[in-house]
């Protein structure tokens, strides 16, 4: 039996110890990035784990990437800036009937790595991180130019041979560029790119949230003001008009699954097009992750997802199926089944966590209980 049909079977039985190796894994190639974008960690010193993944690593990751269905090579930092991004696009560790995504912001492509990527023989998705569809706008938000991105946008779509790589384009939503939204899908459109992605800013707690305050061509980011649900309205009508608007093109479009995306009962009264809306109606037993993803740090720690607040492992000291399996990870999908937020989870920001009660089961449990399940 493959991979995939194991963990179907083990996900729907929601079993705590699982034979399945995860199906999507995210290897973080790097934690360094050129860019110091506003509502990132980087644009506050805030990553304190500034490497690149050494290439044993990677080595030790080849019996999940060899079965994975989905790979993503990304994390906090920009994968094109990382040697160990380039060994892996090469190294043939990669399951070849999987999908392969990666976030870039685009800056640091010369011909060379474009041909790379072109070449690499794999189902790869190239998710450019835009934000803007304004020149203005980007260099406010993201510090860089925005020129360059388009112009390497053009030059991968023009030398690709078939399907592959594919291109995308994402904008993170928030007061300073909602309202650029549907010239953002119009801009995709005239680029010839394949589709866009739109989501918002994660809704942090308070504290995480103050500690972004950043000052930059004449323009303060505030991450707690500029969150768009302090601006419900204004984020859905937005919002429908640029779905009605992609539709209009026949652009592809995805809104977030994991967080929510209309803040208004009717937001989505206009979404009657070809374009999944996700549900705001889940609780932590919803989430299949614990059961699905394994994302790997450039340090070697592991969570069970991207939205996780604590480390499940590290490769360093043990192997990815060691750790699939470990206590933590059994708890974790022990609380899953029976909808209580584990400690791993606590102050994540999917959607999943974020409909529940605040306090969770485990989190009530003492010190004792925490030591013993290691968190």
């Amino acid at each position: 039996m493959q991979n995939r049909e194991i963990c179907d079977r083990e996900l729907a039985a929601q079993n705590t110890i699982i034979e399945s190796l995860p199906i999507q894994v995210s290897v973080e190639t790097t934690s360094i990035c050129n860019l110091r974008c506003v509502m990132c960690g980087h644009a506050i010193g805030d990553v304190k784990r500034l490497k690149h993944m050494p290439n044993d690593q990677i080595e030790s990751l080849r019996p999940a990437l060899k079965v994975a269905d989905s790979v993503q090579l990304h994390g906090i930092g920009e994968p094109t800036a990382s040697p160990s991004f380039w060994k892996i696009m090469e190294s043939g560790y990669i399951n070849p009937d999987a999908d392969v995504n990666v976030n870039s912001n685009f800056t640091l492509l010369n011909d060379k790595k474009i041909d790379t990527l072109v070449n690499s023989h794999l189902k790869l998705s190239l998710n450019v991180s835009t934000d803007a569809a304004r020149p203005d706008t980007y260099a406010k938000i993201r510090g860089a130019d925005l020129q360059v991105v388009l112009d390497n946008i053009r030059k991968v779509i023009s030398r690709r041979k078939g399907k592959y790589p594919e291109i995308f384009m994402n904008m993170t939503l928030m007061r300073q560029n909602i309202e650029e939204v549907v010239e953002f899908v119009e801009l995709a459109h005239e680029l010839g790119v394949d589709r866009v992605f739109l989501w918002h800013l994660n809704h942090w707690d308070d504290a995480t949230m103050a500690k972004y305050k950043i000052d930059r061509d004449g323009w303060r980011f505030d991450y707690a003001e500029q969150g768009l649900w302090n601006y419900p309205d204004l984020s859905d009508r937005y919002m429908n008009m640029a779905v009605k608007r992609a539709s209009e093109l026949k652009m592809p479009l995805y809104l977030d699954q994991n967080k929510v995306v209309f803040f208004n009962a009717d937001g989505n009264a206009e979404t009657e097009h070809e374009i999944e809306v996700p549900s705001s109606d889940v609780s932590v037993k919803d989430c299949a992750y614990p059961w699905r993803w394994a994302l790997v740090t450039s340090s070697g720690a592991v969570r069970p997802c991207c939205y996780a607040t604590k480390d499940v492992g590290d490769i360093n000291t043990d192997s990815i199926a060691d750790i699939w399996n470990n206590k933590i990870m059994q708890s974790l999908r022990a609380s899953v089944r029976a909808n209580r937020v584990h400690p791993v989870c606590e102050g994540a920001s999917c959607k999943f966590v974020q409909q529940m009660p605040k306090q969770s089961w485990l989190g009530r449990l003492g010190s004792r209980a925490r030591e013993v399940l290691g968190v």
